[in-house]
């Protein structure tokens, strides 16, 4: 049985080596050929590492799952463009479980979580010309092609020829009988612990962040902290949306600790 969740920075290595061979596999034409024969898998694994360690408030990436494996994965931006809403940047599904329905479901969540969270319901994508399978997906999907433009690709080189694809209404992706998105687990920080994010964003204090799983620390203002589906976030001035359950510790500008988080209350899917 196919279920689909929210992916959490534990995921970052699956959806990255997805990322990679869908590209292998598909992008011979757009992207360069010494990129794809030897960086394209080390090259994805950091973009995911990023994306998911320190994401931005508006990133939703969503899995599919077979068990324990992820075979697809969707990221999108909600209230990316100004005129043309919320931007799908990402769909891709193993080339074993493709034909199945799957990225089609993969669409059905996000259009769902954008008709919960935002008031505009525009979506839409690129696709480079070459691909005309893709494109004749969406088209089946109820997408209209806009306009085309020269698309260079963030890293790898190359890029081509791409047609915005674009959907005035994500809720017709809605399918009204498949389940509700599966959640996932979280253990709420000790109260106590929970104040100091509040004191620190209501004094704007400058803070760094030392997470249990990213390598990287955070250093900058808590803007606020909120629940969305029963998980507590931090959102960062900066535009970075974070779990608390992820956080090691957290500490003021002279890097004192402020406080600590103990092993056993790390992200748990």
């Amino acid at each position: 049985m196919i279920s689909y969740r929210l992916a959490t920075y534990a995921d970052h290595p699956d959806i990255a080596d997805i990322h990679a061979t869908n590209w292998l596999q598909n992008y011979q034409e757009v992207l360069d050929a010494d990129y794809l024969a030897n960086e394209v898998h080390t090259d994805r694994l950091k973009v995911w590492q990023d994306r998911l360690g320190l994401p931005k408030s508006n990133q939703y990436v969503i899995v599919a799952m077979i068990e324990d494996q992820i075979i697809g994965f969707a990221c999108a931006y909600l209230d990316y463009d100004e005129q043309y809403g919320h931007y799908l940047d990402n769909l891709h599904v193993r080339s074993a479980y493709q034909g199945q329905g799957i990225g089609r479901t993969l669409i059905h969540h996000l259009a769902q979580l954008i008709h919960a969270k935002s008031k505009s319901s525009a979506l839409f994508l690129w696709v480079f010309v070459q691909n005309t399978a893709a494109t004749r997906t969406y088209i089946n999907w109820g997408g209209i092609k806009g306009d085309t433009q020269d698309l260079p690709m963030p890293s790898g080189g190359g890029g081509g020829l791409a047609t915005r694809i674009i959907w005035s209404n994500s809720t017709t992706l809605i399918n009204h009988q498949l389940e509700d998105l599966h959640k996932v687990s979280y253990k709420p920080v000790d109260c106590n612990k929970y104040d100091h994010f509040e004191i620190a964003a209501i004094r704007r204090q400058t803070i760094t962040i030392r997470f249990k799983d990213y390598p990287t620390p955070y250093t900058g203002h808590i803007k606020t902290l909120l629940i969305d589906q029963k998980v507590e976030y931090l959102i960062t001035q900066d535009g970075h949306k974070i779990r608390l359950d992820r956080i090691a510790q957290l500490l003021d500008k002279d890097n004192n600790v402020i406080t600590q988080f103990d092993d056993d209350n790390s992200c748990q899917l």
